[in-house]
């Protein structure tokens, strides 16, 4: 995924730490829980993880480029920014966002949970895709050659320092925890992608 941006190219109760891989990934068993997947909790942030690979399947996909690119926009909507377009191909697809952010907003943020659920932008891509596939997230995936990976570093690193694998979680699980409550947002904008080719508000 590519995120175009006019000035350049620019994305409960709390439980004790758990060893289990899913242990902050885990659905959710409260009946009352509409949402498979919970917001992560804080401890996340402070956890040393390992990375892990992408383990989707590669080359033209259209239905996993349009829910790449929907769950940016997806996500970005949750966000309040709802201004975002999408384009998908079989072989790639960019969500275009007229002033996309390049770095936490200046606000007080003493354990870095707002900057590192801003980064869920940059993940939500390849959060839908875990989803749409119905792969399992076992703890953050590494993909540093890809812009996604790189703007969420970008995003994260001036306040948690370089590849901060717990910052990394944090900004994936917030961004499985919204796409799964908006699932049918997701779907929907992805329909129209692999219908259309592109996807723009109302």
């Amino acid at each position: 995924m590519d995120f175009k941006a006019q000035a350049g190219t620019a994305s409960d109760g709390r439980l004790t730490e758990q060893t289990r891989p899913m242990a902050d990934a885990t659905h959710s068993s409260r009946c009352e829980s509409v949402n498979p997947f919970d917001y992560p909790r804080p401890a996340v942030l402070k956890r040393a993880w390992g990375w892990q690979g992408h383990h989707l399947a590669h080359g033209p996909d259209l239905g996993r480029v349009a829910h790449h690119e929907a769950g940016h926009v997806c996500l970005l909507q949750w966000l309040g920014i709802g201004a975002a377009s999408a384009t998908a191909t079989p072989s790639g697809g960019f969500t275009h966002l007229p002033a996309m952010p390049t770095e936490a907003p200046a606000v007080p943020d003493p354990t870095g949970e707002l900057t590192a659920a801003g980064a869920a932008v940059f993940h939500a891509g390849v959060m839908a895709e875990l989803l749409h596939a119905g792969v399992e997230w076992v703890g953050p995936i590494f993909r540093p050659s890809t812009d996604d990976h790189q703007r969420a570093e970008a995003f994260l690193s001036p306040v948690f320092g370089c590849h901060s694998s717990g910052a990394h979680a944090y900004a994936q699980l917030v961004a499985l925890h919204v796409l799964a409550g908006h699932w049918q947002r997701v779907t929907q904008i992805a329909h129209c992608l692999i219908e259309r080719g592109e996807w723009r508000p109302a």
